[in-house]
């Protein structure tokens, strides 16, 4: 779902049940890596904004708030259409991506 909040377009990611559905330690642990993500700030990393624990707009349940991405997924790119060059630009983008997320100690799965 996109929405526009202050002017800036971004996205919002709901959750399939409230936080605090789940039991504590999950709960300590989901908030303790919704904060850290927060203080993320790669070019190659969508940025989260704001998390609403008890839901956004007509949401009910947990939404995260991110940034807006207008580009496509790679999955949605046709790769015979790219050029050499932007290819490496691409997997560039994402091996920068995930050294910085390794120096801050987060694995990717």
């Amino acid at each position: 779902m996109h929405i526009y909040q202050e002017g800036n377009l971004y996205s919002a990611k709901c959750f399939y049940q409230n936080i605090d559905d789940y039991p504590y330690e999950q709960r300590k642990q989901i908030r303790r890596i919704l904060r850290k993500n927060q203080e993320l700030n790669h070019p190659s990393i969508v940025r989260n904004i704001k998390i609403f624990e008890n839901g956004f707009q007509n949401e009910s349940y947990t939404t995260l708030l991110t940034e807006y991405q207008h580009l496509r997924s790679l999955e949605e790119l046709n790769k015979n259409e790219l050029t050499t060059t932007q290819k490496h630009i691409i997997a560039y983008g994402i091996a920068s991506g995930m050294s910085y997320l390794h120096k801050h100690s987060i694995l990717h799965r």
